[in-house]
Protein backbone atom coordinates (compact mmCIF):
# COMPACT_ATOMS: atom_id res chain seq x y z
CA UNK A 1 0.00 0.00 0.00
CA UNK A 2 2.77 2.20 1.15
CA UNK A 3 5.99 2.62 2.40
CA UNK A 4 5.12 2.71 6.06
CA UNK A 5 2.14 0.25 5.76
CA UNK A 6 3.83 -1.64 8.73
CA UNK A 7 3.21 1.24 10.76
CA UNK A 8 -0.05 1.72 9.86
CA UNK A 9 -1.13 -1.55 9.92
CA UNK A 10 -0.36 -1.64 13.32
CA UNK A 11 -2.09 1.38 14.64
CA UNK A 12 -5.33 0.38 12.50
CA UNK A 13 -5.06 -3.27 14.94
CA UNK A 14 -4.69 -1.43 18.23
CA UNK A 15 -7.00 1.37 17.88
CA UNK A 16 -9.56 -0.73 16.75
CA UNK A 17 -9.11 -3.09 19.88
CA UNK A 18 -9.10 0.02 22.70
CA UNK A 19 -11.81 1.22 24.19
CA UNK A 20 -11.78 4.44 22.54
CA UNK A 21 -10.98 3.72 18.64
CA UNK A 22 -10.96 7.50 17.01
CA UNK A 23 -8.62 9.26 20.47
CA UNK A 24 -6.41 6.12 20.70
CA UNK A 25 -5.92 6.30 16.35
CA UNK A 26 -5.22 9.98 16.28
CA UNK A 27 -3.09 9.45 19.36
CA UNK A 28 -0.95 7.02 17.78
CA UNK A 29 -1.05 8.52 14.34
CA UNK A 30 0.42 11.60 15.76
CA UNK A 31 2.74 10.00 17.88
CA UNK A 32 4.71 8.31 14.56
CA UNK A 33 3.86 11.04 12.29
CA UNK A 34 1.92 8.90 9.65
CA UNK A 35 -1.27 9.21 7.94
CA UNK A 36 -4.06 6.93 6.17
CA UNK A 37 -3.90 7.02 2.56
CA UNK A 38 -7.41 6.59 2.75
CA UNK A 39 -10.60 6.46 5.53
CA UNK A 40 -9.15 4.39 8.68
CA UNK A 41 -12.32 1.87 7.93
CA UNK A 42 -11.34 1.20 4.17
CA UNK A 43 -7.73 0.65 5.37
CA UNK A 44 -8.73 -1.87 8.05
CA UNK A 45 -11.02 -3.99 5.39
CA UNK A 46 -8.22 -4.21 2.74
CA UNK A 47 -4.46 -3.73 4.36
CA UNK A 48 -5.41 -5.72 7.81
CA UNK A 49 -8.54 -7.75 7.68
CA UNK A 50 -8.04 -9.09 4.51
CA UNK A 51 -4.55 -10.13 5.45
CA UNK A 52 -5.71 -12.58 8.58
CA UNK A 53 -6.29 -16.05 8.70
CA UNK A 54 -10.29 -17.08 8.19
CA UNK A 55 -10.84 -18.15 11.43
CA UNK A 56 -9.66 -14.65 13.10
CA UNK A 57 -11.64 -12.80 10.74
CA UNK A 58 -14.77 -14.66 11.63
CA UNK A 59 -13.67 -13.32 14.83
CA UNK A 60 -12.96 -9.85 14.59
CA UNK A 61 -16.51 -9.61 12.44
CA UNK A 62 -17.97 -11.67 15.11
CA UNK A 63 -16.60 -10.25 18.43
CA UNK A 64 -16.06 -6.52 20.18
CA UNK A 65 -12.19 -7.24 21.65
CA UNK A 66 -12.67 -3.54 23.26
CA UNK A 67 -15.68 -5.26 25.61
CA UNK A 68 -14.64 -8.47 26.11
CA UNK A 69 -10.79 -7.07 27.04
CA UNK A 70 -9.71 -10.01 25.74
CA UNK A 71 -6.43 -9.07 23.81
CA UNK A 72 -5.26 -12.67 22.20
CA UNK A 73 -7.01 -12.36 19.32
CA UNK A 74 -5.31 -8.88 18.77
CA UNK A 75 -1.75 -11.07 19.26
CA UNK A 76 -2.70 -13.70 16.87
CA UNK A 77 -3.49 -10.70 14.21
CA UNK A 78 -0.17 -8.88 14.83
CA UNK A 79 1.34 -12.01 14.47
CA UNK A 80 -0.06 -12.46 11.09
CA UNK A 81 0.39 -8.75 9.87
CA UNK A 82 4.43 -9.34 11.01
CA UNK A 83 4.04 -6.65 13.33
CA UNK A 84 3.82 -8.19 16.95
CA UNK A 85 7.23 -7.16 18.25
CA UNK A 86 5.67 -4.04 18.13
CA UNK A 87 2.86 -3.98 20.09
CA UNK A 88 3.08 -3.63 24.09
CA UNK A 89 0.11 -3.02 26.92
CA UNK A 90 0.43 -0.30 29.16
CA UNK A 91 -1.98 0.94 31.98
CA UNK A 92 -3.99 2.62 29.29
CA UNK A 93 -3.92 -0.45 27.09
CA UNK A 94 -2.75 -1.56 23.74
CA UNK A 95 0.22 0.63 22.08
CA UNK A 96 2.24 0.74 19.36
CA UNK A 97 5.74 1.00 20.88
CA UNK A 98 9.14 2.21 19.04
CA UNK A 99 12.14 3.37 21.61
CA UNK A 100 12.88 7.05 22.23
CA UNK A 101 15.32 7.48 19.56
CA UNK A 102 12.98 6.03 16.45
CA UNK A 103 10.54 9.03 17.68
CA UNK A 104 12.72 11.16 17.89
CA UNK A 105 13.90 10.71 14.51
CA UNK A 106 10.41 10.55 12.95
CA UNK A 107 9.37 13.83 14.50
CA UNK A 108 12.69 15.68 13.14
CA UNK A 109 11.44 16.55 9.75
CA UNK A 110 15.26 17.05 8.64
CA UNK A 111 16.36 13.15 9.94
CA UNK A 112 13.18 11.63 8.93
CA UNK A 113 13.10 12.84 5.34
CA UNK A 114 16.91 11.69 5.35
CA UNK A 115 16.19 8.27 6.74
CA UNK A 116 13.41 7.76 4.79
CA UNK A 117 14.87 8.73 1.29
CA UNK A 118 18.09 6.90 2.34
CA UNK A 119 16.22 3.41 2.82
CA UNK A 120 13.98 3.84 0.05
CA UNK A 121 17.12 4.61 -2.28
CA UNK A 122 18.68 1.11 -1.15
CA UNK A 123 21.72 2.38 0.67
CA UNK A 124 23.45 0.27 2.97
CA UNK A 125 22.73 0.29 7.06
CA UNK A 126 26.49 1.14 7.38
CA UNK A 127 26.86 3.49 4.75
CA UNK A 128 23.44 5.44 6.83
CA UNK A 129 25.14 4.98 10.06
CA UNK A 130 28.55 6.57 8.89
CA UNK A 131 26.34 10.00 7.16
CA UNK A 132 24.47 10.29 10.45
CA UNK A 133 27.24 10.29 12.14
CA UNK A 134 28.94 13.01 10.03
CA UNK A 135 25.54 15.13 9.57
CA UNK A 136 24.54 14.66 13.40
CA UNK A 137 28.00 13.88 15.06
CA UNK A 138 26.22 10.91 17.29
CA UNK A 139 26.14 7.69 16.73
CA UNK A 140 23.66 5.16 15.43
CA UNK A 141 22.36 2.03 16.50
CA UNK A 142 22.02 -0.23 13.88
CA UNK A 143 18.96 -2.52 15.56
CA UNK A 144 17.12 1.34 15.85
CA UNK A 145 18.26 1.62 12.08
CA UNK A 146 16.55 -1.82 10.78
CA UNK A 147 13.59 -1.08 12.79
CA UNK A 148 12.70 2.47 11.60
CA UNK A 149 13.36 0.75 8.08
CA UNK A 150 10.65 -2.04 8.46
CA UNK A 151 8.31 0.13 9.83
CA UNK A 152 8.28 3.39 7.77
CA UNK A 153 10.16 2.53 4.79
CA UNK A 154 9.48 -0.70 3.12
CA UNK A 155 10.97 -0.23 -0.39
CA UNK A 156 8.68 -3.23 -1.26
CA UNK A 157 5.64 -0.93 -1.71
CA UNK A 158 7.62 1.95 -2.92
CA UNK A 159 7.32 1.33 -6.80
CA UNK A 160 4.69 1.40 -9.38
CA UNK A 161 0.90 2.39 -8.26
CA UNK A 162 1.09 2.08 -5.12
CA UNK A 163 3.32 5.56 -4.69
CA UNK A 164 0.57 7.73 -5.30
CA UNK A 165 -1.21 6.73 -1.94
CA UNK A 166 2.15 7.60 -0.21
CA UNK A 167 1.52 10.83 -1.85
CA UNK A 168 -1.67 11.67 -0.12
CA UNK A 169 0.24 10.72 3.32
CA UNK A 170 3.36 12.82 2.84
CA UNK A 171 2.29 15.06 0.35
CA UNK A 172 2.89 15.80 -3.35
CA UNK A 173 6.38 17.97 -3.15
CA UNK A 174 8.00 15.45 -0.51
CA UNK A 175 6.63 12.54 -2.44
CA UNK A 176 7.61 13.90 -5.64
CA UNK A 177 11.76 14.56 -3.82
CA UNK A 178 12.18 10.88 -2.97
CA UNK A 179 10.78 9.54 -5.63
CA UNK A 180 13.84 11.75 -8.34
CA UNK A 181 16.24 10.49 -5.42
CA UNK A 182 15.36 6.94 -6.11
CA UNK A 183 15.61 7.60 -9.78
CA UNK A 184 19.74 8.52 -9.30
CA UNK A 185 22.89 7.23 -8.45
CA UNK A 186 22.90 6.64 -4.41
CA UNK A 187 25.87 9.07 -3.85
CA UNK A 188 24.00 11.75 -5.63
CA UNK A 189 21.17 10.86 -3.45
CA UNK A 190 23.52 11.07 -0.66
CA UNK A 191 25.05 14.45 -1.24
CA UNK A 192 21.61 15.64 -2.28
CA UNK A 193 20.16 14.79 1.28
CA UNK A 194 23.26 17.18 2.98
CA UNK A 195 26.19 14.42 3.29
CA UNK A 196 29.84 15.55 2.10
CA UNK A 197 30.39 12.77 -0.27
CA UNK A 198 33.63 11.47 -1.04
CA UNK A 199 34.31 10.70 -4.36
CA UNK A 200 36.55 8.68 -5.42
CA UNK A 201 39.33 10.79 -7.73
CA UNK A 202 39.36 7.90 -10.84
CA UNK A 203 35.43 7.76 -11.11
CA UNK A 204 35.17 11.69 -11.13
CA UNK A 205 37.66 12.22 -14.00
CA UNK A 206 36.50 9.41 -16.02
CA UNK A 207 33.02 10.80 -15.87
CA UNK A 208 34.01 14.49 -16.49
CA UNK A 209 36.51 12.70 -19.80
CA UNK A 210 33.23 10.68 -21.28
CA UNK A 211 31.02 13.76 -20.53
CA UNK A 212 33.05 15.72 -22.59
CA UNK A 213 33.79 13.26 -24.82
CA UNK A 214 30.02 12.42 -25.94
CA UNK A 215 29.12 16.08 -25.37
CA UNK A 216 31.49 16.74 -28.57
CA UNK A 217 30.18 13.46 -30.30
CA UNK A 218 26.27 15.18 -29.81
CA UNK A 219 26.79 18.38 -31.18
CA UNK A 220 28.44 16.98 -34.23
CA UNK A 221 25.89 14.02 -34.69
CA UNK A 222 23.15 17.11 -34.38
CA UNK A 223 25.14 19.49 -36.47
CA UNK A 224 26.04 16.71 -39.22
CA UNK A 225 29.36 18.08 -38.86
CA UNK A 226 28.09 21.48 -39.93
CA UNK A 227 29.20 23.32 -36.80
CA UNK A 228 28.88 26.84 -36.15
CA UNK A 229 31.69 29.62 -34.53
CA UNK A 230 30.17 28.99 -30.54
CA UNK A 231 29.82 25.40 -31.20
CA UNK A 232 33.53 24.80 -32.26
CA UNK A 233 34.43 27.03 -29.34
CA UNK A 234 32.34 24.71 -26.83
CA UNK A 235 34.20 21.75 -29.05
CA UNK A 236 37.27 23.04 -28.36
CA UNK A 237 36.26 23.52 -24.71
CA UNK A 238 35.52 19.92 -24.34
CA UNK A 239 38.71 19.19 -25.69
CA UNK A 240 40.67 21.15 -23.45
CA UNK A 241 38.24 19.25 -20.83
CA UNK A 242 39.53 16.19 -21.34
CA UNK A 243 43.36 16.73 -21.60
CA UNK A 244 43.34 18.80 -18.64
CA UNK A 245 41.62 15.29 -16.72
CA UNK A 246 44.14 12.86 -18.73
CA UNK A 247 47.00 14.91 -17.25
CA UNK A 248 45.35 15.38 -13.81
CA UNK A 249 44.58 11.35 -13.82
CA UNK A 250 48.57 10.82 -15.15
CA UNK A 251 49.77 12.98 -12.22
CA UNK A 252 47.71 11.10 -9.97
CA UNK A 253 49.09 8.04 -10.72
CA UNK A 254 52.59 8.98 -10.37
CA UNK A 255 52.04 10.85 -6.73
CA UNK A 256 50.22 7.26 -6.09
CA UNK A 257 52.95 5.01 -7.71
CA UNK A 258 49.63 2.76 -8.40
CA UNK A 259 49.03 1.96 -4.91
CA UNK A 260 48.82 3.35 -1.69
CA UNK A 261 48.54 7.20 -1.59
CA UNK A 262 49.74 7.90 1.70
CA UNK A 263 52.49 5.31 1.44
CA UNK A 264 53.95 7.53 -1.61
CA UNK A 265 53.27 10.73 1.01
CA UNK A 266 55.33 9.15 3.07
CA UNK A 267 57.85 8.28 1.04
CA UNK A 268 58.04 11.81 -0.52
CA UNK A 269 58.46 12.99 3.19
CA UNK A 270 61.24 10.99 4.18
CA UNK A 271 63.39 12.35 1.15
CA UNK A 272 62.63 15.72 2.06
CA UNK A 273 63.51 15.03 5.44
CA UNK A 274 66.84 13.37 4.97
CA UNK A 275 67.65 16.07 2.12
CA UNK A 276 67.26 18.69 4.48
CA UNK A 277 69.28 16.73 7.21
CA UNK A 278 72.00 16.70 4.64
CA UNK A 279 72.40 20.45 3.21
CA UNK A 280 71.97 22.69 6.06
CA UNK A 281 72.55 25.89 4.82
CA UNK A 282 74.60 28.18 7.06
CA UNK A 283 72.98 31.05 8.64
CA UNK A 284 74.21 34.79 7.93
CA UNK A 285 75.63 35.72 11.52
CA UNK A 286 77.86 32.08 11.23
CA UNK A 287 79.59 33.34 8.31
CA UNK A 288 80.63 36.43 9.66
CA UNK A 289 81.72 34.73 12.81
CA UNK A 290 83.50 32.36 10.81
CA UNK A 291 84.99 34.86 8.71
CA UNK A 292 86.14 37.17 11.70
CA UNK A 293 88.08 34.15 14.05
CA UNK A 294 90.09 33.25 10.61
CA UNK A 295 93.68 34.63 10.69
CA UNK A 296 94.31 37.23 7.28
CA UNK A 297 95.50 35.35 4.19
CA UNK A 298 99.47 36.15 4.28
CA UNK A 299 100.43 38.41 1.09
CA UNK A 300 102.14 37.12 -1.77
CA UNK A 301 105.04 38.98 -3.44
CA UNK A 302 105.27 39.77 -6.90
Amino acid sequence: MVPHRKVLRAIALVSYCALNTAETREQLLKKHNVKFPSSPAAFWEQEVLHWMSPELQALFMTTDTSITGDFRPMMLAAKDLEVEDYIVFTSRGPDVNVNETILKWRNHDSIRVALESMFLCGIEIATIQEDLRRMYSYAVDEGDLRRFADLYADREFALGDNWLFYTICIGEHEAMFKLRLMKMPRDYARWKLGVPVALDADAVLDRMMSDAHFTCQMMKAESDNQLSRDELARVKLERETIFKCMDRKIKYKEVSGGSNVNKAADQIKSIILKYTDETQIPLKEDILQQASSEPPAPAQSI
